[in-house]
């Protein structure tokens, strides 16, 4: 993925970033609690591509999803003790849920999936 597709992404990823910040809509709790933890992580594993090479990729897409699966864990063990203020739910979230360490291998496999398409050959070129 070049730099300025990998840019765009980012954008996009923070659009829909402000998107589940501002939707109020059916289904909101769904679409707060796990479409932002799908979005978060791809976001993550773009910026960090760009001081990580392609060969270490897949490292770097278990390292983002085990920094997912460690905020959770922390959740678990410190349920309670976690303030309920703006800034802590939106870097921590405000209860342990399951569901998100779905979100999260699911956000780093569409990153990785999207990354690979967009560096296939194009046929006749």
């Amino acid at each position: 993925m070049t730099r300025s597709k990998r840019l765009l992404y980012i954008a996009v990823t923070l659009l829909g970033a402000v998107f589940v910040l501002i939707y109020r809509g059916p289904f909101w709790p769904f679409v707060r609690g796990h479409v932002g933890d799908w979005l978060v992580v791809q976001c993550m594993y773009l910026v960090a591509r760009f001081w990580v090479s392609d060969r270490w990729r897949y490292y770097l897409a278990g390292a983002v999803f085990l920094s997912g699966v460690l905020v959770e864990v922390i959740k678990f063990f410190a349920a309670g003790s976690i303030p309920h203020t703006f800034i802590a739910e939106m870097t921590l979230g405000s209860i342990f849920d399951p569901l998100d360490l779905i979100a999260f291998a699911l956000g780093v496999a569409t990153v990785l999936i999207i990354e690979q398409a967009q560096s296939k050959p194009k046929l006749g070129t």
